[in-house]
């Protein structure tokens, strides 16, 4: 008796637009390193903040003094990308991303810097980060064809959310180990795997560089866009809702220092926390291609009408095949087409499925085979799959080479007398 294998499907993000694409490869690789030392600088920032000062208020603040830069350069890193060479923005984005860490560093170095100065450089330093996103979002459909964009843009993001995952995890063990100058050091040596990366890119120019409008009033048509659409305009409503009071990262330090007591280290597990479950959704989407397929399969016109399987001349039958299911078969030949009124709602086209081993036609298994999908509930969609799943085994026991019982030969002849034409005598049989 052979037993069906159960089939796992691959939930793994898809690597083939890594696998196809070297720039690709490059650009992922020195966004992956540079953004764990980005991140342990994100870390290192509210700690020193508030391990300076033990005020919740002025840590929250921080949130606050980032926030205005980094919808600025978003929105100017978008503009700046449709008219200039992607690459060549990255690159000098990366003195910025190399500029602010080292006065950090040198500023912790002194010993307790002003207030003011940190406020600015977190908003500097959340600034730059904003418009190399932005950036870098925008070379991957250059890297990458339009059928492989879905991968790359996977890819892209998981790599992404990896990196808020694991970069404050080590951010925080390294301010633990070698203090906040350690995190800072870090992260301006890190937007060296970047500029190597960058290096190894082809020029990455946009379409229609010539025809575009002036950065102000492209921003100004982009806003207004997002004003006219609502959808637009509620998901980033809801958004800024959700991590603003939803989500009050700058408060880290305080509830890991002063509520939880787990120092440094425990600020950075707090901000790794924030990403795990994104990082693991997004590194799992291959799944969603299969659904997406099968989707289209289901609602193309092609295929949500009739599947007819014609049935052979011949008498000849195939030998003991394995157990028959409706999921093998393949659409071979669409069904006539029925006129319909146009003031009629459309129904559904009878059809009848075939053996996919001895080509047989059975109503049974066809009307069972769409019960199941289209059942007005689970339980009727159940009994109507047990029911085609028993028409087929039928048919496949009709045509199998093994011996069978007085009654199932009976039952045979009984079948195949009622198959007969009208004008064939009973002699004939």
């Amino acid at each position: 008796m052979s037993r069906r294998r159960l089939r796992i499907p691959r939930i793994t993000v898809d690597l083939s637009a890594l696998r196809a694409s070297r720039e690709l490869r490059w650009l992922v690789l020195g966004n992956f390193v540079s953004g764990l030392g980005t991140q342990a600088a994100l870390v290192a920032l509210p700690y020193q903040v508030y391990v300076q000062t033990r005020s919740a208020l002025l840590t929250g603040l921080l949130g606050a003094a980032e926030l205005v830069p980094l919808i600025a350069m978003a929105l100017l890193g978008g503009a700046l990308a449709d008219r200039m060479d992607r690459r060549r923005l990255l690159m000098l984005d990366q003195i910025g991303l190399v500029a602010v860490p080292i006065a950090l560093f040198a500023a912790a170095l002194a010993g307790s810097p002003p207030l003011g100065l940190l406020y600015v450089l977190g908003g500097l330093l959340a600034g730059f980060g904003a418009l190399q996103n932005v950036a870098r979002s925008a070379i991957v459909p250059n890297l990458v064809s339009r059928e492989q964009m879905p991968a790359a843009l996977a890819v892209n993001f998981g790599i992404y959310q990896l990196t808020m995952v694991v970069g404050p995890g080590l951010g925080g063990l390294l301010i633990a180990a070698a203090g906040v100058q350690g995190a800072y050091a870090v992260d301006a040596a890190s937007c060296l795997a970047m500029v190597v990366a960058l290096g190894q890119l082809s020029p990455q120019l946009p379409e229609g560089m010539s025809e575009r409008p002036a950065i102000g009033r492209s921003i100004a048509e982009g806003l207004a866009f997002v004003r006219r659409s609502p959808a637009l305009l509620g998901s980033f409503a809801i958004d800024l809702a959700a991590m603003t009071f939803g989500m009050p990262r700058a408060l880290f330090p305080v509830l890991a220092v002063s509520v939880y007591g787990a120092g440094a280290s425990g600020t950075g597990l707090l901000f790794a926390s924030v990403s795990a479950g994104a990082a693991a959704a997004a590194l799992t989407t291959r799944w969603l291609a299969t659904s997406a397929a099968w989707a289209s399969l289901r609602s193309s016109p092609s295929t949500s009408g009739a599947w007819r399987s014609p049935a052979p001349e011949s008498s000849t039958r195939c030998g003991p095949p394995p157990r028959c299911s409706p999921s093998r078969e393949r659409p071979t030949a669409s069904a006539p087409s029925v006129a319909r009124s146009s003031t009629r709602p459309s129904r559904p086209t009878p059809f009848a499925v075939g053996c996919p081993r001895c080509s047989r036609s059975s109503s049974r298994a066809a009307r069972g085979w769409a019960m199941s999908r289209r059942g007005p509930s689970p339980r009727s969609r159940a009994r109507a799959s047990r029911s085609s799943r028993a028409a087929w085994r039928a048919c496949c026991r009709r045509s199998s080479s093994r011996p069978r019982s007085r009654r199932s030969r009976a039952t045979t002849r009984r079948r195949r007398w009622r198959a007969a034409p009208p004008n064939r005598s009973r002699a004939d049989g």
